[in-house]
This record gives C-alpha cells, sequence and structure tokens, in this order.
C-alpha cells in the first residue's frame, strides 16, 4: 500500500512537470509565430460609396471625344481651294493691270510744250506760203516757236479740161528767239486735177496741237478729203501726224453708213505709213479715234 501511494504521487508529480514544460513550449511558439501574423496582414479596405444616380446618368450621356486617327486624310474644301486660287490669280494679274492702267493715265504736261492762240492774221510775214490759209496752230515748246499753216487754193479751171483744187500744210519754225525769220521745216501737198462734177480737197475741222507723249514735243494733227463727186460717193480721207520731223499717215475711203464702220475691220479700210507701232498708246489712240469720228459722210 506504501508502495502504491509512493507511485501515484511520482506519476503525478512527472504530469505536473511535463505539462509545465508542454505550456512554455507554446509560449515561445506562439511568441514566435505573432511577428510573422502582424507582418503579413492587411488592413481592410473601406467600402466605396456607390455614385448616384444621377452622376451615373450624366456619366453615361456625356459624349465620347472622338480620337482621329493621325494618319487621316483631311477632306478638301474645294471652295476654300478655288477662292484662293482666284485671289492668287487676281494678284498676279494685279500688276499687269495696274501696269496697263497707268500707261493709259494721262501724263503731266512738260512745261516745256505751250499751246498758242492761232490767229490767222497774225501770222509773221517772214512766213510764206500758197493759198488761203483757212487754219493752222501755234505753239512753244523744246524746239522753239512754231506755226503749222493749213491753205486752199479753191478749184480753178484746169489748162486741160475741168477743175483743179489744191491744199498745203506748212511747218515753220524759230529755234532761237533772237531770230527775226521763220524756217520752213517740212510741207505737205495734195490736189484734184480735172473734175467735171463738184471738186472735194479740204481740210477737216479739227485740228489738233498736243503732247500726249509729254516729252515737250508739240504734235500736230490734221485731216483732210479729197475727190470728184457726181453723186454722194466715198471720198478719199488722209490723216498726218507729225511730232518734230517725225512722220505718221493713215488713209483710206469715207463711208456713208455708219454700220459700215466696224471695229474688227478698221485695219482693213486704211493703209498706214511710218512707225506707228513705237509710238505711246496715248499716240495711236488718239489717232485712232479721229480717224473713227470722221469717217462717216
Amino acid at each position: 500500500m506504501k508502495y502504491l501511494y509512493s507511485a501515484l504521487v511520482f506519476t503525478l508529480g512527472l504530469l505536473s512537470a511535463c505539462g509545465t514544460a508542454s505550456n512554455e513550449s507554446t509560449k515561445t511558439t506562439v511568441s514566435h509565430v505573432a511577428p510573422v501574423a502582424s507582418k503579413v496582414q492587411v488592413a481592410p479596405t473601406p467600402t466605396e460609396p456607390s455614385p448616384k444616380i444621377d452622376t451615373l446618368h450624366k456619366a453615361v450621356d456625356k459624349p465620347k471625344k472622338v480620337v482621329k486617327p493621325k494618319d487621316a486624310v483631311k477632306p478638301v474644301n474645294t471652295k476654300a481651294k478655288n477662292t484662293k486660287d482666284k485671289s492668287a490669280k487676281e494678284k498676279k494679274d494685279k500688276p499687269a493691270k495696274e501696269k496697263n492702267a497707268k500707261k493709259k493715265m494721262p501724263k503731266k504736261p512738260n512745261d516745256k510744250f505751250v499751246n498758242l492762240r492761232f490767229d490767222k492774221n497774225a501770222i509773221p510775214k517772214s512766213i510764206k506760203f500758197l493759198g488761203k490759209a483757212t487754219g493752222g496752230a501755234h505753239w512753244k515748246d523744246k524746239g522753239g516757236e512754231n506755226w503749222v499753216i493749213l491753205a486752199e487754193i479753191e478749184a480753178y479751171d484746169s489748162d486741160t479740161e475741168g477743175k483743179d483744187a489744191e491744199i498745203y500744210a506748212y511747218k515753220f519754225n524759230k529755234a532761237d528767239e533772237n531770230d527775226t525769220t521763220f524756217k520752213l521745216q517740212w510741207k505737205e501737198h495734195d490736189f484734184v486735177t480735172r473734175c467735171d462734177f463738184s471738186v472735194v480737197c479740204g481740210f477737216l475741222k479739227g485740228t489738233n496741237i498736243t503732247d500726249l507723249d509729254a516729252d515737250g514735243i508739240g504734235e500736230i494733227t490734221f485731216l483732210y478729203k479729197t475727190g470728184c463727186r457726181k453723186e454722194k460717193i466715198p471720198m478719199k480721207m488722209r490723216l498726218v501726224m507729225y511730232e518734230g520731223s517725225r512722220k505718221y499717215t493713215m488713209q483710206g475711203k469715207t463711208v456713208l453708213d455708219a454700220s459700215e464702220i466696224d471695229e474688227e475691220k478698221l485695219e482693213e479700210t486704211r493703209t498706214k505709213e511710218g512707225a506707228w507701232a513705237s509710238l505711246p498708246e496715248e499716240m495711236t489712240e488718239f489717232a485712232d479715234k479721229k480717224w473713227k469720228n470722221n469717217l462717216l459722210e
């Protein structure tokens, strides 16, 4: 009995020792594992509040921005291109238009040219001419003082038969004011002979002295008609223009009907002599206008 009691006490002591050892082992393990568990733990994420219905609708209704591809070809605005091309063309043509407009603009008169009053009763005595003065011009320019005398010899009996008539145009010049006489520079002469009907031989109205190219040298322009008329028929007409000693002429026939004055066929109805192509446009236009204004009988 005594031995049984001792064995029981020993067994209880042994069990008690084992229990203590087990508790310490458990504590050690927990204290070793706990730090690792704390490192991997993640704090719970708070739940985001749900968007309001209006916000959702706005998000849905908002149009999405369309992203155009970089290589997309832009549509060509034909109207804008045509307008641009037209503007470019107008800009290109502008200098030419301005040039033509400038060419036609009246030039400033040269102070060396002075148009004086023509008075056939005041013609200097040193000027000698044939016929009766019916017109003319008087002016000063870079060449000095000038007189143009247009004179006519009325129809007279021919030596053979019918009648004759003559016209003369003279230009006299005095280069130096100290000179006492005028010198003849040029003379024009035309005539009609042996006419048994109505003689036509005379200067037309509208003799002009101008300086259209503003070079200080006057231009004298006059026209006349010649012919022998039994009835109303076209007559010979001639335009003469002088600038200094340079001469330019047009000649052709008059017309009986205004419809015959065709602008396109004007060159076919007349012949020209002289370097008309070298003249400024102002002078050629002036001569053309005078020719057309006197074509109709």
